[in-house]
């Protein structure tokens, strides 16, 4: 279920229960009406996740909801037994030793889940009348007694709704997941994420200006790549002298060249029924012909060359022709149409 479904199926809720609200209801009744209304279709978990009426011991849990193991046990008591929070205090983290106090009918509640966990090694207890909800950590590891801790607490369903971020990352399959719950009640402060190293680097994003030097050279490269491509004859001599064979296209540059060698020689080859049988493998390993396979196979079918703009698809296809494989375009038709800025400016 969705973040968003949730809400909305949360929303739903307080308006039927609105419509309903001088229903009596038994414990039985606020389980069905407004508990599981509010495990299932509000928070996200699912029928699979959760046993009623678990017996351990000869004791019997409302709700045991699991996660491969059980996390949660809920205990669920009449819609009539409330509590009461004190006016002006803003929040929903309140002490378990003040809610106990001021409501001496859901401490019993609050201590009957709290030894349920304790016995069945359940982290997280809660308790609700289905319109009212308690949760705390009911088995602590940093030495406070649990009944001595914090809660949260939502007092009503209009306060679930008004704080459904909180509500849905403290008690939704994904918040339990997480232990959003744990982690804020027994204070554990999880390590933030170091900052980028781009935040340390002053006026950035920017612009860098080109130095004098760099601006000449660049001038210069121009006009040297411009007198290349008016002058076929230094073309070559260019590609030869001046081509870097370093790089992601020039690593492809061996295998173009078997692939363009098996097509041109598959349109000239005189048919042979002879068939040519070799092993795969010799004492050297994998036999070079072996190798030749995927060239083999490949060289049926066209070949498509895809970059950037300024990445070296034509000065790496230019080099192929002319220095890298010669002698096998010798033999062949070469059309190269250039569709961009020639035929722009004609």
């Amino acid at each position: 279920m969705s973040y968003e479904k949730g809400r909305e199926n949360l929303i739903n809720l307080i308006k039927w229960s609105k419509n309903h609200e001088n229903d009596k209801r038994n414990e039985s009744t606020t389980r069905f009406h407004l508990i599981d209304t509010l495990l299932l279709e509000c928070l996200g978990w699912e029928k699979g996740d959760i046993k009623t009426e678990e017996n351990y011991n000869g004791e019997y849990t409302d709700y045991t909801i699991s996660l491969a193991r059980p996390a949660v046990i809920l205990e669920a008591k009449r819609e009539g037994n409330y509590f009461v929070l004190p006016e002006g205090k803003k929040g929903i983290e309140f002490s378990i030793k003040s809610l106990c106090k001021d409501n001496p009918k859901f401490r019993e509640a609050i201590e009957q889940a709290c030894g349920y966990c304790n016995k069945r090694g359940v982290e997280v207890a809660v308790v609700s009348n289905g319109w009212q909800l308690v949760a705390f950590v009911a088995n602590r590891l940093d030495g406070v007694p649990p009944l001595e801790g914090d809660a949260i607490v939502f007092p009503s369903l209009e306060q679930m709704e008004a704080q459904f971020l909180e509500f849905w990352n403290f008690l939704s399959k994904s918040g339990i997941k997480s232990k959003r719950l744990k982690n804020i009640l027994c204070g554990i402060s999880l390590p933030e994420l170091p900052s980028k190293l781009s935040s340390t680097i002053g006026n950035y994003p920017g612009i860098k200006n080109r130095n004098l030097f760099q601006t000449n050279l660049q001038i210069l490269s121009e006009l040297i790549l411009e007198d290349v491509i008016r002058y076929q004859d230094l073309e070559k001599l260019f590609l030869e002298e001046c081509y870097c064979n370093a790089g992601a296209l020039s690593s492809y540059a061996t295998v173009s060249k078997d692939i363009l060698r098996t097509r041109y020689e598959n349109l000239f080859e005189v048919n042979n029924e002879e068939l040519n049988v070799q092993p795969a493998v010799d004492k050297k390993g994998i036999n070079q012909d072996f190798k030749n396979i995927a060239a083999h196979s490949i060289s049926r079918r066209p070949i498509l060359l895809i970059g950037d703009v300024g990445a070296g698809k034509s000065t790496f296809t230019n080099h192929l022709i002319k220095v890298e494989a010669p002698e096998i375009f010798h033999d062949c038709i070469t059309l190269k149409i250039d569709l961009g800025s020639k035929i722009v400016l004609e």
